[in-house]
């Protein structure tokens, strides 16, 4: 027996509305990032004022994610606040936690 809500025009609905659910939400991403990285509207430095002391220690972070350097090579390993980097590898973790929603 054909159940009517599957019918074609049903079909076709549901593929726009998710269609749309994906469009909003990309939209709201770019809104979000564009307001929090690019604007001047949030207190602190925008991404495009960043200063170099502060690049140097995102790369010196990324640089010790989860602690492989130190322990590979640990003469050429930079030194840095540990709680930093801890909170660092959390605050990267819990990004990593979300990649499959983005799929």
């Amino acid at each position: 027996m054909i159940d009517p809500a599957s019918t074609p025009h049903s079909v076709s609905s549901q593929a726009a509305s998710s269609q749309a659910a994906k469009a909003f939400a990309g939209i709201a991403w770019l809104v979000y990032v564009g307001y929090l990285l690019l604007s001047d509207l949030p207190p602190g430095n925008s991404l495009l004022h960043t200063q170099p002391e502060t690049l140097q220690t995102a790369i010196d972070l990324s640089l010790n994610f989860w602690f492989v350097l130190p322990t590979v090579f640990p003469d050429a390993a930079p030194v840095l606040n540990p709680t930093l980097e801890g909170l660092f590898n959390i605050v990267v973790a819990w990004g990593l936690l979300f990649w499959g929603f983005l799929i």
